[in-house]
Formats: C-alpha cells, structure tokens, sequence
C-alpha cells in the first residue's frame, strides 16, 4: 500500500488549521488582532481571571510565546496582570475595561469562522468530526486540556489547568 499524502488524515488536518488560522488572522485584523491574542480574549472572557501558564497551555505554546503575546494585549491596554489573592508568586492575567469591550466582537468573530454553516457542516456532521477529532486525539497519546476554575471567591484558591483523559467527549 502507498501512502499518498493528500489521501491521509493528518495532511487535511494541517491545511485545515492553517485555512482557519488564515481566515481568522484576516477577519481579526478589523480589531488590529492575532489570532493567539483573540484566543487569549477568548478564553479570560470566558474563564475569568487566569494565569499565564494556563494560558500557554491551552494555547499549546511555550511560556515565552504565550508571554510576547501577553505582553502585547498588555501595551494594548487589553490586559492586566494582578496579583493573585493567595500567592504572591502569580500574577493572573485579567481583562481591562477596553478589554471587555473588545471581547464581544471576538467572541462573535470567532463563533462566525467556526460555526458548522461556515465549513459546509450540518450541526450532527460538526458533532461527529468534532468527537473524532477528539477520540483521534486522546488516542496518540495526549490529553485534552481543560480550564478548571478552582477559584472560589470565598476561598481565593489558585486557577489551575488540568487534563483528564477520559472527559474528551464531554
């Protein structure tokens, strides 16, 4: 049997990331955005308040990467860093006010690239390749990741990230 590239999973996953990351880079830059930095808006608007290692690992980057890119929100004046209420060692990221401006328009330019409509999917079709994506995933050997917000107000406990095997299809 010949393998033949464009006949293979991983090729088609590849370009498909890149033909997102594209189109995405293209429809952020009305908000003078990148993508990583939209991810970031994202995922405070989404999760609250964070640390910068939750942030690079959702973003599967390196702490250096997810940090130029931190650094930028921040001379944006998009994002602060706070103390954290229990450990003076971290610094969660935050949203500013401009920020919480800016996230609506992300998350609605996010939602629009990813919807099922916009790749030619039914809603039952994007449910299956999502969980196959995901299966294929947790199957080579990786966990997927997930914001766990540990972080009770009463109790100012840390945010953390973590991974369970097991919860892919949740």
């Amino acid at each position: 049997m010949t393998i033949v590239p464009h006949e293979q999973v991983p090729f088609w996953v590849i370009h498909l990331a890149a033909a997102f990351r594209e189109h995405l880079e293209n429809v952020l830059s009305e908000l003078n955005l990148k993508v990583p930095e939209a991810i970031i808006i994202k995922a405070l608007t989404t999760y609250g308040s964070l640390p910068l290692v939750a942030i690079a690992k959702h973003m599967s980057f390196a702490h250096p990467s997810a940090l130029r890119h931190v650094d930028v929100l921040e001379e944006k004046g998009l994002i602060e860093r706070q103390p954290h209420p229990n450990d003076r060692r971290i610094k969660l990221l935050v949203l500013t006010g401009e920020g919480k401006k800016i996230a609506p328009a992300v998350s609605k330019i996010m939602e629009k690239v990813i919807r099922p409509k916009s790749m030619g999917l039914t809603e039952s079709e994007y449910d299956q390749l999502l969980k196959l994506l995901k299966q294929a995933y947790s199957k080579i050997g990786r966990e997927f990741p997930h914001f766990t917000a540990l972080a009770d107000s009463s109790k100012g406990e840390a945010h953390k990230l973590t991974s369970r095997k097991g919860d892919i299809d949740k």
